[in-house]
Protein backbone atom coordinates (compact mmCIF):
# COMPACT_ATOMS: atom_id res chain seq x y z
CA UNK A 1 0.00 0.00 0.00
CA UNK A 2 1.26 3.68 -0.93
CA UNK A 3 1.44 6.25 2.27
CA UNK A 4 -0.68 9.06 1.77
CA UNK A 5 0.92 11.84 -0.54
CA UNK A 6 2.27 14.54 1.14
CA UNK A 7 1.63 18.26 0.41
CA UNK A 8 4.83 19.78 1.16
CA UNK A 9 7.17 16.90 0.00
CA UNK A 10 5.34 17.52 -3.57
CA UNK A 11 5.72 21.29 -3.24
CA UNK A 12 10.14 20.41 -2.33
CA UNK A 13 9.66 18.39 -6.10
CA UNK A 14 7.82 21.01 -7.81
CA UNK A 15 10.29 23.89 -6.06
CA UNK A 16 13.73 21.97 -7.32
CA UNK A 17 12.33 21.54 -10.94
CA UNK A 18 10.85 25.22 -11.01
CA UNK A 19 14.85 26.70 -9.92
CA UNK A 20 15.95 24.19 -11.92
CA UNK A 21 14.45 25.83 -15.23
CA UNK A 22 14.50 29.10 -13.92
CA UNK A 23 18.69 28.57 -13.95
CA UNK A 24 19.01 26.67 -17.33
CA UNK A 25 17.12 29.78 -18.70
CA UNK A 26 19.81 32.04 -17.13
CA UNK A 27 22.74 30.35 -18.50
CA UNK A 28 21.99 29.95 -22.02
CA UNK A 29 20.93 33.63 -22.56
CA UNK A 30 24.23 34.39 -21.01
CA UNK A 31 26.03 32.38 -22.94
CA UNK A 32 24.14 33.69 -26.31
CA UNK A 33 24.63 37.43 -25.00
CA UNK A 34 28.32 36.96 -24.71
CA UNK A 35 30.36 39.45 -25.86
CA UNK A 36 28.24 41.79 -25.44
CA UNK A 37 27.43 44.27 -28.19
CA UNK A 38 24.23 46.16 -27.27
CA UNK A 39 24.71 48.26 -29.51
CA UNK A 40 25.02 46.24 -32.79
CA UNK A 41 21.77 45.31 -34.61
CA UNK A 42 22.64 42.01 -35.13
CA UNK A 43 23.44 41.22 -31.21
CA UNK A 44 19.70 42.43 -30.47
CA UNK A 45 18.41 40.20 -32.78
CA UNK A 46 20.50 37.32 -31.39
CA UNK A 47 19.90 37.48 -27.96
CA UNK A 48 16.01 38.69 -28.88
CA UNK A 49 15.67 35.49 -30.36
CA UNK A 50 17.08 33.71 -27.58
CA UNK A 51 15.28 35.47 -24.98
CA UNK A 52 11.77 34.57 -26.83
CA UNK A 53 12.53 31.24 -27.86
CA UNK A 54 13.06 29.40 -24.52
CA UNK A 55 10.72 31.76 -22.38
CA UNK A 56 9.00 28.68 -21.79
CA UNK A 57 11.31 27.80 -19.28
CA UNK A 58 11.22 29.94 -16.76
CA UNK A 59 7.23 30.56 -17.22
CA UNK A 60 6.98 26.97 -16.18
CA UNK A 61 9.45 27.42 -13.71
CA UNK A 62 8.01 30.07 -12.12
CA UNK A 63 4.20 28.83 -11.94
CA UNK A 64 5.65 25.32 -10.33
CA UNK A 65 7.18 27.48 -7.65
CA UNK A 66 3.45 29.15 -7.15
CA UNK A 67 2.15 25.85 -7.28
CA UNK A 68 4.74 25.20 -4.52
CA UNK A 69 3.54 27.56 -2.13
CA UNK A 70 0.22 26.77 -2.58
CA UNK A 71 0.91 22.79 -1.75
CA UNK A 72 3.04 24.16 1.33
CA UNK A 73 1.89 27.48 2.49
CA UNK A 74 3.39 27.43 5.92
CA UNK A 75 7.30 27.69 4.99
CA UNK A 76 8.07 31.13 5.18
CA UNK A 77 11.01 30.69 3.11
CA UNK A 78 9.36 29.21 0.12
CA UNK A 79 7.14 32.24 0.59
CA UNK A 80 10.11 34.56 0.21
CA UNK A 81 11.11 33.22 -2.89
CA UNK A 82 7.75 33.22 -4.96
CA UNK A 83 7.46 36.78 -3.66
CA UNK A 84 11.17 37.41 -5.61
CA UNK A 85 10.12 35.43 -8.39
CA UNK A 86 6.99 37.48 -8.54
CA UNK A 87 8.72 40.81 -8.84
CA UNK A 88 11.24 39.63 -11.13
CA UNK A 89 7.89 38.25 -13.06
CA UNK A 90 6.57 41.83 -13.89
CA UNK A 91 10.25 42.87 -14.85
CA UNK A 92 10.30 40.40 -17.81
CA UNK A 93 6.52 41.25 -18.70
CA UNK A 94 8.45 44.35 -18.90
CA UNK A 95 10.97 43.46 -20.85
CA UNK A 96 8.98 41.29 -23.33
CA UNK A 97 6.69 44.37 -24.61
CA UNK A 98 10.38 46.85 -24.62
CA UNK A 99 11.71 43.81 -26.96
CA UNK A 100 9.19 44.26 -29.16
CA UNK A 101 10.34 48.02 -30.81
CA UNK A 102 14.32 47.28 -30.00
CA UNK A 103 14.27 44.23 -32.10
CA UNK A 104 11.87 46.28 -34.70
CA UNK A 105 14.24 48.87 -35.15
CA UNK A 106 17.09 46.16 -35.18
CA UNK A 107 15.55 44.87 -38.09
CA UNK A 108 15.22 47.46 -39.73
CA UNK A 109 19.20 48.36 -39.40
CA UNK A 110 19.59 45.08 -40.85
CA UNK A 111 17.60 45.75 -43.69
CA UNK A 112 18.94 49.33 -44.75
CA UNK A 113 22.72 47.89 -44.28
CA UNK A 114 21.88 45.24 -46.44
CA UNK A 115 20.51 47.79 -48.87
CA UNK A 116 23.70 50.06 -48.78
CA UNK A 117 26.15 46.96 -49.36
CA UNK A 118 23.68 46.12 -52.47
CA UNK A 119 23.92 50.21 -53.85
CA UNK A 120 27.34 49.72 -53.21
CA UNK A 121 27.45 47.14 -56.06
CA UNK A 122 25.09 48.68 -58.01
CA UNK A 123 27.44 51.80 -58.13
CA UNK A 124 30.71 50.38 -58.65
CA UNK A 125 29.34 48.92 -61.68
CA UNK A 126 27.66 52.28 -63.36
CA UNK A 127 31.36 53.81 -62.00
CA UNK A 128 32.98 51.41 -64.22
CA UNK A 129 30.79 51.64 -66.97
CA UNK A 130 30.86 55.86 -67.07
CA UNK A 131 34.82 55.02 -67.02
CA UNK A 132 34.73 52.73 -70.23
CA UNK A 133 32.88 54.90 -71.73
CA UNK A 134 34.82 58.27 -71.36
CA UNK A 135 38.26 56.34 -71.34
CA UNK A 136 40.66 57.72 -74.33
CA UNK A 137 43.07 55.59 -74.70
CA UNK A 138 44.17 51.95 -73.38
CA UNK A 139 45.76 52.45 -70.31
CA UNK A 140 42.32 53.95 -69.13
CA UNK A 141 40.26 51.31 -71.03
CA UNK A 142 42.60 48.48 -68.81
CA UNK A 143 42.17 50.01 -65.73
CA UNK A 144 38.76 50.34 -65.87
CA UNK A 145 37.90 46.60 -67.27
CA UNK A 146 40.17 45.76 -64.27
CA UNK A 147 37.24 46.95 -61.67
CA UNK A 148 34.83 44.85 -63.47
CA UNK A 149 33.40 41.45 -61.46
CA UNK A 150 34.63 38.78 -62.91
CA UNK A 151 37.33 40.11 -65.14
CA UNK A 152 40.06 38.80 -66.24
CA UNK A 153 43.11 38.58 -64.20
CA UNK A 154 45.78 39.48 -67.18
CA UNK A 155 45.03 41.89 -69.80
CA UNK A 156 46.76 41.66 -73.59
CA UNK A 157 49.07 44.00 -73.85
CA UNK A 158 47.46 45.82 -76.83
CA UNK A 159 43.84 45.43 -78.25
CA UNK A 160 43.80 44.21 -82.09
CA UNK A 161 40.53 46.10 -82.82
CA UNK A 162 40.27 50.05 -82.33
CA UNK A 163 39.60 51.75 -79.38
CA UNK A 164 36.81 53.04 -80.12
CA UNK A 165 35.14 49.87 -80.92
CA UNK A 166 36.28 47.77 -77.88
CA UNK A 167 34.69 50.25 -75.84
CA UNK A 168 31.39 49.86 -77.80
CA UNK A 169 31.90 45.58 -77.47
CA UNK A 170 32.17 46.21 -73.71
CA UNK A 171 29.17 48.69 -73.33
CA UNK A 172 27.41 46.40 -74.98
CA UNK A 173 28.32 43.45 -72.36
CA UNK A 174 27.98 45.26 -69.35
CA UNK A 175 24.43 47.54 -70.18
CA UNK A 176 22.72 44.01 -69.66
CA UNK A 177 24.33 43.15 -66.81
CA UNK A 178 23.54 46.61 -65.13
CA UNK A 179 20.30 46.46 -66.09
CA UNK A 180 19.68 42.63 -64.66
CA UNK A 181 21.69 43.89 -61.55
CA UNK A 182 19.01 46.60 -60.62
CA UNK A 183 16.35 44.34 -60.92
CA UNK A 184 17.87 41.59 -59.07
CA UNK A 185 18.40 44.14 -56.80
CA UNK A 186 14.62 45.58 -56.56
CA UNK A 187 13.30 42.19 -56.13
CA UNK A 188 15.73 40.83 -53.17
CA UNK A 189 14.66 44.13 -51.38
CA UNK A 190 10.81 43.79 -51.70
CA UNK A 191 11.26 39.80 -50.76
CA UNK A 192 13.48 41.19 -47.68
CA UNK A 193 11.21 43.77 -46.87
CA UNK A 194 8.03 41.37 -46.97
CA UNK A 195 9.83 38.37 -45.11
CA UNK A 196 11.01 40.32 -42.24
CA UNK A 197 7.22 42.03 -42.00
CA UNK A 198 6.09 38.69 -41.27
CA UNK A 199 8.50 37.64 -39.27
CA UNK A 200 8.45 41.09 -36.89
CA UNK A 201 4.77 40.52 -36.62
CA UNK A 202 4.81 36.85 -35.15
CA UNK A 203 7.78 37.63 -33.04
CA UNK A 204 5.48 40.98 -31.83
CA UNK A 205 2.63 38.60 -30.91
CA UNK A 206 4.51 36.22 -28.79
CA UNK A 207 6.37 38.45 -26.95
CA UNK A 208 2.95 40.17 -26.24
CA UNK A 209 1.86 36.93 -25.11
CA UNK A 210 4.64 36.05 -22.87
CA UNK A 211 4.44 39.64 -21.31
CA UNK A 212 0.51 38.41 -20.24
CA UNK A 213 1.82 35.62 -19.02
CA UNK A 214 4.58 36.59 -16.71
CA UNK A 215 1.92 39.38 -15.82
CA UNK A 216 -0.29 36.63 -14.44
CA UNK A 217 2.76 34.77 -12.61
CA UNK A 218 2.86 38.49 -11.14
CA UNK A 219 -0.32 39.37 -10.46
CA UNK A 220 -3.22 36.17 -10.54
CA UNK A 221 -6.09 38.51 -10.15
CA UNK A 222 -5.42 40.60 -13.64
CA UNK A 223 -6.35 37.31 -15.34
CA UNK A 224 -8.63 36.23 -12.92
CA UNK A 225 -10.82 39.57 -13.21
CA UNK A 226 -10.43 39.37 -17.04
CA UNK A 227 -11.93 35.51 -17.20
CA UNK A 228 -14.72 36.94 -14.48
CA UNK A 229 -15.74 39.35 -16.55
CA UNK A 230 -15.95 37.53 -19.92
CA UNK A 231 -18.12 34.61 -17.79
CA UNK A 232 -20.55 36.99 -16.09
CA UNK A 233 -20.99 38.43 -19.89
CA UNK A 234 -21.83 35.06 -21.10
CA UNK A 235 -23.90 34.17 -17.96
CA UNK A 236 -26.18 37.36 -18.02
CA UNK A 237 -30.23 36.14 -17.59
CA UNK A 238 -31.82 37.82 -20.48
CA UNK A 239 -34.53 40.43 -19.08
CA UNK A 240 -38.31 39.26 -18.75
CA UNK A 241 -40.80 40.31 -21.34
CA UNK A 242 -43.14 42.37 -19.53
CA UNK A 243 -46.66 40.65 -20.44
CA UNK A 244 -48.15 42.84 -18.15
CA UNK A 245 -48.46 46.15 -20.59
CA UNK A 246 -48.11 50.24 -19.20
CA UNK A 247 -49.06 50.91 -15.81
CA UNK A 248 -52.82 51.13 -15.51
CA UNK A 249 -53.32 49.42 -18.48
CA UNK A 250 -55.56 46.35 -18.61
CA UNK A 251 -53.24 43.60 -19.53
CA UNK A 252 -55.78 41.66 -22.77
CA UNK A 253 -54.10 38.29 -21.95
CA UNK A 254 -54.94 38.24 -18.37
CA UNK A 255 -58.36 36.01 -17.08
CA UNK A 256 -60.15 38.82 -15.84
CA UNK A 257 -60.62 40.43 -19.53
CA UNK A 258 -60.65 37.42 -21.65
CA UNK A 259 -63.93 37.86 -24.05
CA UNK A 260 -67.31 36.09 -23.04
CA UNK A 261 -71.07 35.36 -23.91
CA UNK A 262 -72.28 38.91 -23.86
CA UNK A 263 -75.20 40.07 -21.37
CA UNK A 264 -78.41 40.74 -22.53
CA UNK A 265 -79.45 44.39 -22.90
CA UNK A 266 -82.13 45.74 -20.83
CA UNK A 267 -85.69 46.26 -22.73
CA UNK A 268 -84.85 43.01 -24.57
CA UNK A 269 -86.02 39.84 -24.63
CA UNK A 270 -83.50 36.38 -25.44
CA UNK A 271 -84.86 34.46 -28.63
CA UNK A 272 -86.03 31.99 -25.41
CA UNK A 273 -88.32 34.37 -23.69
CA UNK A 274 -90.31 35.68 -26.86
CA UNK A 275 -93.66 34.67 -27.54
CA UNK A 276 -93.76 31.58 -28.86
CA UNK A 277 -90.52 30.14 -28.73
CA UNK A 278 -91.48 26.76 -26.71
CA UNK A 279 -94.13 25.58 -28.92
Amino acid sequence: MFNDPDPREAGLILQGIGLALIIVYAVTVTSVSLPLAPLQPQWIERVGGSLRGGASFPLVGAGLMVVAEMLDPGSWRLARRVGRIRRLAIWAALGFVMLIPLQSAAGVNVLLKQKRQDLAVVKTMEDVFEEIRVADDEVSLKQAIARVPGAPPTLPQHFRDPLPKVKEQLLGQLNPQLQNLNQSFEIQQGERWRTWTQGALKDALVNLLFAMAFLVVAQPSFIGRFLWDAQSMEQTPAEPQNLEGPPGEANPLSPGTLPGPAAPQAGKLSPSDQPGARD
